[in-house]
Order: C-alpha cells, then sequence, then structure tokens
C-alpha cells in the first residue's frame, strides 16, 4: 500500500510540474515612458503689430508747403501755405480704420481709410495706413 500511496503522491506531483506552455501568452508590453519630463510648446502669443513710423514723425510744420508724411493721432490741425487754396487743414481719426480731412474753413470735407487719395483745392492727401487709432498720411501738391 506504500507502494502505491507512493505511486499516487508521484503522479500528483508530475501533473503539477507539468511543463506545457499556456495556450496563449501575454503580448510583450511596450516599455514605460521615460520618466524625464518633456516641454510642451507655449501657446503662440499675438505679435503686435509694427507701430507707423512716418518720414516727418509728428511734427505738423513739417507739411507747411504741402510735402510730407506724418503720423496723426486724435485730432491734428496742420497749417498750410495759402498758395496751396487751402489754408489749413484739421486731421482727424475716426474709429480704428479711418480719417476726416477737414479744410480749416469749413468748406470741404474728405474721409476714408488706407489707400484713399483724398484731394482738397491743390492738396493732395494720401492715406498710407489707418490702426489701433493713429494715421499715416502723406500730403502733397496737386499738379495742374
Amino acid at each position: 500500500m506504500i507502494r502505491a500511496f507512493a505511486g499516487v503522491a508521484l503522479a500528483l506531483a508530475l501533473v503539477g510540474c507539468s511543463t506545457e506552455e499556456p495556450a496563449e501568452r501575454p503580448a510583450e508590453q511596450p516599455p514605460a515612458p521615460s520618466a524625464t519630463p518633456t516641454a510642451s510648446p507655449s501657446p503662440a502669443e499675438p505679435t503686435p503689430s509694427p507701430t507707423l513710423t512716418a518720414a516727418d514723425g509728428t511734427d505738423v510744420k513739417a507739411c507747411f508747403d504741402g510735402t510730407c508724411e506724418i503720423t496723426v493721432t486724435g485730432k491734428k490741425r496742420i497749417p498750410l501755405n495759402k498758395k496751396l487754396r487751402v489754408t489749413g487743414l484739421t486731421v482727424s481719426v475716426v474709429g480704428a480704420e479711418k480719417i476726416r480731412v477737414e479744410a480749416n474753413d469749413g468748406m470741404m470735407r474728405a474721409g476714408g481709410g488706407a489707400g484713399a487719395r483724398l484731394g482738397l483745392n491743390d492738396l493732395v492727401i494720401e492715406v498710407i495706413d489707418v490702426r489701433d487709432g493713429t494715421a499715416l498720411i502723406r500730403l502733397s501738391g496737386q499738379r495742374r
């Protein structure tokens, strides 16, 4: 009987120590990501619009002969030579993208935005650009 018991015990031990592989193997896992943090790109910051720069800056006296390039913010009176048949001009920035020009005697008015070409008697006002409440304008005498 001891032999029978030993045989049963051996058989059970061999069954428990089977060398067969399971029918399905678990899939190999990819390596874990490195612990080194990576910098995420920062959101794009808005690019400020370039400042309008004029040859004569903001000097309205440079326009007296009818030839100048200036920047105007708000409202500016520009003295002009009487030979231009406009004794003076008031330039106002209206809104974000337009200007209004008016002869000082109140008889002539014109307005427009970037790219406009305005004429008052013998004077031409070119609106080069208007943005953020500032206008870049160029005055020139009109040829007849």
